[in-house]
């Protein structure tokens, strides 16, 4: 009992650093993006709301955690921490973008926040279970467990976590976010 409690508590911290340094980041990113954008091309809401399907995000967003999630554990981690800052330039454009476009903070902060948070957590997940090989490989290099390894069911019931939680962010993308935004966008207007 001692050991799962052990467990369970390196799982948490090394994940809680992960997770709040990737969210360090992205909010250095929504104020470096506030800061420095000078030229806003409004569009109209019409072009600013798009309606995506539920099974093309979801497929997206497996896609992409899959390739993480593999790619991180063949190259002990160093592929998949390249696709995670990739991952993070690519947010910074689409918060740019938004904010570009629609000259709204409160726009560009929800069209990625309402379903991102969900998204986020489910990646920075995804990254943290393709560094098992290299976790791995430093307990044996040094002979000692200096990092967690979770069992093959820890690990399914992990990647079972990332899938539903990727699967709710989906939902939010496909169904709720679209909402907010004409509503944000709608209150602008008046």
């Amino acid at each position: 009992m001692k050991e799962l409690q052990l467990t369970k508590t390196m799982f948490n911290l090394f994940y809680n650093r992960l997770l709040i340094s990737y969210f360090l980041i992205l909010t250095m990113v929504f104020v470096l993006v506030f800061m420095y954008t000078t030229n806003i091309t409004l569009l109209p809401p019409a072009e600013l709301i798009k309606k995506v399907s539920f099974t093309e995000i979801f497929i997206q967003n497996i896609s992409s955690s899959t390739i993480i999630l593999l790619t991180g554990i063949i190259s002990f981690g160093a592929v998949s921490s390249g696709i995670i800052i990739y991952n993070l330039y690519l947010l910074s454009i689409a918060i740019h973008s938004a904010y570009v476009h629609s000259g709204s903070v409160f726009y560009s902060l929800f069209v990625i926040l309402t379903h991102g948070i969900i998204e986020i957590v489910a990646i920075v997940l995804s990254f943290y279970l393709s560094t098992i090989s290299l976790r791995l490989a430093i307990n044996k290099l040094y002979n000692k467990r200096i990092f967690h390894v979770q069992s093959l069911n820890q690990f399914l019931q992990l990647l079972i976590v990332m899938v539903v939680s990727l699967g709710i962010a989906a939902l939010f993308e496909s169904q709720i976010t679209p909402i907010v935004l004409e509503i944000i966008l709608e209150s602008k207007a008046k």
